[in-house]
């Protein structure tokens, strides 16, 4: 199955964001153990996050939304990332806000698509306390 990012464009315009699946991202919140020491941790914190609007004017990292092209992402995640924005669903990306910086913790793919795609870029906000 091939996906043109201007087919997709013209099929979809609206998106239902859905919670992240925060027992597998635990794979990825173990790169951050001075935040999330534990599973127990993580869990426990992640839960505490909401749902903001995110764009290239705030200060991201960790993320190519704003320079980043989807074919030059792993094609394999790209394809599902598209495909997910085809069916109108697509699982929230994970940001850790540290003060005013945002870092991507899961969900770059799906953030460049759907930035690429001019679409909402909504992400599930962790606020770190310092």
């Amino acid at each position: 199955m091939t996906f043109s990012l201007l087919e997709i464009l013209k099929q979809q315009r609206t998106i239902n964001f859905v919670l992240p699946n925060f027992e597998y991202e635990w794979g990825e919140a173990k790169r951050y153990p001075s935040y999330f020491p534990t599973k127990e941790d993580w869990l426990k914190l992640a839960k505490t996050g909401k749902v903001e609007m995110v764009n290239c004017s705030m200060f991201l990292s960790n993320t190519d939304m704003c320079t980043g092209k989807v074919k030059n992402l792993h094609p394999a995640k790209a394809k599902r990332a598209l495909l997910a924005i085809q069916k109108g669903t697509v699982e929230l990306p994970i940001f850790i806000k540290i003060g005013k910086r945002y870092e991507c913790l899961a969900g770059n793919t799906r953030l460049t698509a759907l930035h690429n795609l001019r679409l909402p870029t909504k992400a599930w906000v962790i606020t770190i306390k310092k």
